[in-house]
């Protein structure tokens, strides 16, 4: 993430070190946040509800603000366009789009969360000095030293900004099996094409879904979708599978896309293609470019 380099001052008479796992009140968030005129102020309770529920020290998440943004005084902005609500600066700079939150809480929940993701805790970095780097490549240096003193200034530890040490548990996360079965090896337009495809639980938890969305896609031709909309539940390591029978109407190169449905809203499985197949019109030559190849999905 870049980060905002902001020349915040730091917090004077701080104690050398805190001690291992101490826990920050929110009397004393709600105090530091007063004292630099803060509009968070009065969310002390609610800086330590999000941390416990994630597993970060709140005085961290505190902190990171206070680095940032002055505790959400000084809001960067990007061709005049503020970051709404976005006291962290998370993922708000170029190259990267805008991230706007509905409520300070908003904000502090996506930050929270991604701190306890595999960016950070789950790439095994948790003291303040090992993840300035990702969170702030530009004016690192000045990052660690502010986001340090304020955390120190809240009775906290920079050297590990864990709540309890928690150890990071990679949530439920659907990955396609490949390679995908296409059937039959002949496709014309019209005509009947069946595929099967299946999706693992990749994370360590055990995870629901509503259903899948298979689409279908092919340049200058209207999308094709497929729902099934069946709930299931996958264990870590566990798989799934789902077949469908559609006729295409048009010859091309046809790319397919699976997202998962769920209560949240769905979510594309993988940021590329799951598959791609060709359908040839009667007659047609199987050119060397138009010969099927399997092509890898990334993760969401």
């Amino acid at each position: 993430m870049l980060a905002l380099a902001l020349a915040v001052l730091l917090v004077g008479g701080a104690a050398l070190c805190a001690p291992a796992g101490a826990q920050t009140s929110a009397v004393q968030i709600d105090t530091l946040l007063q004292q630099y005129g803060s509009p968070l102020a009065g969310m002390g309770q609610t800086f330590v509800d999000v941390g416990v529920a994630n597993g970060v020290d709140p005085a961290f998440l505190v902190a990171i603000a206070g680095a940032e943004s002055t505790f959400g005084e000084n809001i960067y902005s990007v061709a005049g366009d503020f970051a709404v609500d976005n006291a962290w600066n998370w993922f708000y700079a170029d190259p990267w789009p805008a991230s706007d939150f509905s409520s300070w809480e908003d904000g502090l929940n996506h930050v929270a969360a991604g701190i306890a993701g595999p960016l950070y805790y789950g790439a095994g970095l948790y003291s303040v000095a090992a993840i300035a780097p990702v969170y702030c490549p530009d004016g690192t240096q000045d990052w660690i030293d502010n986001v340090t003193a304020f955390m120190l200034a809240l009775g906290a530890d920079p050297n590990d900004t864990r709540l309890n040490m928690v150890t990071y548990v990679t949530p439920a996360q659907l990955d396609p099996v490949l390679p995908v079965s296409i059937a039959p090896a002949a496709r014309r337009p019209g005509r009947p094409i069946s595929i099967t495809f299946a999706v693992t639980n990749s994370g360590e938890q055990t995870g629901s879904w509503s259903g899948v969305m298979l689409q279908l896609y092919c340049l200058g031709c209207d999308p094709v979708y497929l729902a099934a909309n069946e709930s299931f539940e996958l264990a870590p390591g566990a798989t799934k599978s789902f077949s469908a029978t559609v006729r295409l109407p048009v010859p091309g190169r046809w790319y397919g896309f699976v997202e998962a449905l769920s209560p949240g809203g769905p979510q594309m499985i993988g940021d590329t293609p799951t598959f791609m197949f060709i359908v040839r019109a009667a007659g047609q030559d199987a050119a060397p470019w138009l010969r099927p190849q399997r092509m890898h999905s990334g993760r969401t």
